[in-house]
């Protein structure tokens, strides 16, 4: 009886541990995530700047470029989060 006490009061102090351990994982990640997150949309402004450049050249090139960037394609990537940052 007092074996399977202890063994109860080890295991309640191993899933407390645990339970810290993931809750500082995840802190962690989320911290991660956020300035991921902040780094993408501080490149949103020259991501569209290099998008009007571009489409400036080929709009004014006459079809006279040969470039792989003058290319239209399509996208069969989703995005994992869809934020509609201004």
């Amino acid at each position: 009886m007092a074996g399977q006490l202890k063994e109860v009061r080890s295991r309640i102090s191993s899933v407390q541990s645990m339970q810290q351990i993931t809750k500082a994982m995840k802190m962690v990640s989320a911290a991660k995530f956020r300035r991921a997150q902040d780094s993408i949309v501080q490149m949103r402004p020259y991501a569209q700047k290099l998008q009007d450049v571009l489409s400036n050249i080929v709009s004014n090139s006459d079809g006279e470029i040969q470039m792989a960037l003058a290319l239209e394609r399509t996208s069969c990537r989703k995005s994992i989060v869809d934020c509609d940052y201004q």
